[in-house]
């Protein structure tokens, strides 16, 4: 299917799925060019999921596997999921008492954002902040859907406003995570606690301080993160 400038490829059969996926992988695993406006808040294609398969793919996919997804961290983490399903269910209870009705799917979806966000920078976050950053993704999603000019880049020059927005609305996503990160690190590093709202104290888990890390986010442009390896 010709799509503008691109050729969209549909394959509906699992045979010819293993084979391009499984037994072709390094053949099929390039990604295609990004638009200016995703480039933007994929630091030029150097997030997990935007990396173009190599080195730096990789080595983020090892990161993610070793640090989050292994069966010994996950039990590290159950006092996340024991945190913000606490938390669902005083929001749940909150609501059906003073409107008689409670939104389901704005519920699951933020619990689901707590989750991960805790389980990024290892601490408890206040709702009012993951209320801020889920809000945040959401805007970065509506901003990064395809629109026409990534079919008819031709058409790019009339869309400028669009990309002035993306700057604006990523220097506001730096703006709120920046503080979480360099708190983090500053907790790693020496052991401190810079703001109590976002580093609440752990019962059950506490973060090792003297634990390492393969990565470091150095922030040092709002628009750009430099990934080092340790």
């Amino acid at each position: 299917m010709q799509m503008g400038q691109r050729t969209l490829v549909i394959v509906t059969s699992s045979e010819l799925i293993h084979e391009a996926l499984v037994q072709g992988g390094p053949t099929f695993a390039s990604r295609p060019a990004d638009s200016p406006i995703r480039l933007i808040f994929s630091v030029g294609k150097s997030a997990i999921n935007s990396a173009e398969y190599g080195p730096l793919w990789r080595s983020l996919r090892k990161n993610f596997v070793t640090q989050f997804v292994n069966p010994v961290r996950i039990k590290q983490c159950s006092w996340v999921r024991q945190y913000a399903s606490e938390n669902h269910m005083k929001r749940l209870k909150r609501e059906s008492l003073e409107n008689g009705f409670v939104e389901v799917m704005s519920n699951c979806r933020l619990t689901i954002c707590s989750i991960l966000i805790c389980l990024c920078f290892g601490a408890r976050i206040s709702e009012e902040r993951i209320k801020n950053i889920e809000g945040i993704l959401k805007e970065v999603m509506l901003m990064t859907t395809p629109t026409l000019p990534d079919f008819l880049p031709i058409l790019a020059p009339l869309f400028r406003n669009k990309m002035k927005e993306a700057k604006e609305l990523r220097e506001k996503q730096m703006e709120c995570l920046v503080p979480l990160i360099r708190n983090r690190r500053a907790f790693v590093e020496k052991g401190e606690n810079p703001d109590s709202e976002m580093w609440l104290p752990c019962p059950t888990a506490p973060p090792d301080p003297t634990e390492t890390f393969a990565f470091t986010v150095v922030m040092k442009n709002p628009l750009k993160a430099v990934i080092l390896s340790r």
